[in-house]
């Protein structure tokens, strides 16, 4: 009962210091301290022990036995603070007559790991997990269509393999669905586009009824799709985490693609590129006829009508 009695006193007590004290002054305190947050996000010094001793002190003020004042007073001014900042600065880099889709990228990293860095030094961590999580929302998936289809964004940064910078817009943006969802339509189009160039470069080269023997012999076609193939699994592996939904897209695009035209059809072309090359080649047995079935086991996953190679293969030995 007494354990109670001053439990009760020291929360009444805590009440009347919040109304006849901190009431009176938490407008000018609220300010100044918004003030040295801006001042971080323009990257100039602050006092990070004035604002430490501000926050300490807020957090040891109990209202209710729950929440203290730091959580019912500051800690949604600091994340609004820190949301309208951000939203402007992110609307002024875009309409910026300079805006490069790579420029964007790294300054949006470099803002979450300072503002991580910088926060740690006076905020506890569940309102630093609640400012990242918004600022990822700001500066990455609120513009992520916009920034995903720019004319320098993910299709072009697929087109240069730009290995290092796709990972990083991986990492960065496929976390929101929506532009998981994007990410994937712009990487099949790339790749139905990029494959549709290679047949359309090497039929100008063959004549209307030539089929998958004459595509073997009269064009480097096969050698090209290896490399077309090894690209785009090496882009799947490196910069996409491996994720299978990426692998499904691929796998989807060559399929379609190869069941309407059976000329350029993997399954069909291989047999008669491994009679041509090893079957009937004098260096069947050398190093060179090894390299041709390694370069070839990495496609094997696009032949889409496996029955048929067997058969054509089997046929042709």
């Amino acid at each position: 009962m007494k354990l109670k009695s001053n439990r009760n006193l020291e929360h009444d007590l805590r009440q009347n210091f919040k109304i006849h004290v901190y009431d009176n002054i938490s407008q000018e305190l609220m300010e100044s301290f918004l003030n040295e947050i801006d001042r971080l996000h323009y990257g100039e010094i602050v006092d990070y022990s004035n604002i430490r001793n501000f926050v300490k002190f807020l957090t040891s003020i109990e209202i209710n036995f729950v929440e203290n004042l730091y959580t019912i007073e500051l800690e949604s001014k600091v994340v609004e603070n820190t949301i309208y900042y951000y939203t402007k600065a992110v609307q002024d880099n875009i309409n910026d007559d300079n805006y490069n889709f790579v420029f964007y990228l790294n300054w949006a990293v470099d803002i979450i790991k300072r503002e991580e860095l910088s926060l740690s030094n006076f905020l506890p961590i569940t309102t630093i997990k609640k400012i990242l999580a918004s600022l990822k929302e700001i500066l990455y998936f609120n513009k992520g269509k916009f920034l995903l289809e720019s004319s320098d964004g993910l299709k072009l940064q697929l087109q240069n393999l730009n290995l290092e910078v796709l990972k990083k817009t991986y990492d960065n943006f496929s976390p929101d669905r929506l532009c998981f969802m994007l990410m994937q339509q712009i990487f099949k189009s790339y790749t139905k586009e990029e494959l549709r160039n290679l047949i359309t470069k090497y039929e100008t080269q063959l004549n209307l009824n030539d089929g998958p023997k004459e595509v073997v012999s009269k064009t480097n076609y096969l050698e090209e799709f290896v490399v077309y193939y090894e690209t785009i699994t090496k882009i799947i592996l490196n910069a996409f985490s491996n994720h299978n939904l990426f692998h499904v897209a691929f796998k989807e695009v060559i399929e379609n693609i190869q069941s309407s035209n059976i000329s350029f059809n993997i399954s069909y072309i291989l047999p008669f590129y491994l009679d041509k090359n090893l079957k009937r080649s004098t260096n069947s047995n050398t190093v060179d006829a090894a390299k041709i079935i390694d370069n070839l086991m990495s496609i094997f996953p696009s032949l889409s009508e496996k029955d048929i190679f067997i058969d054509i293969h089997r046929n042709l030995v």
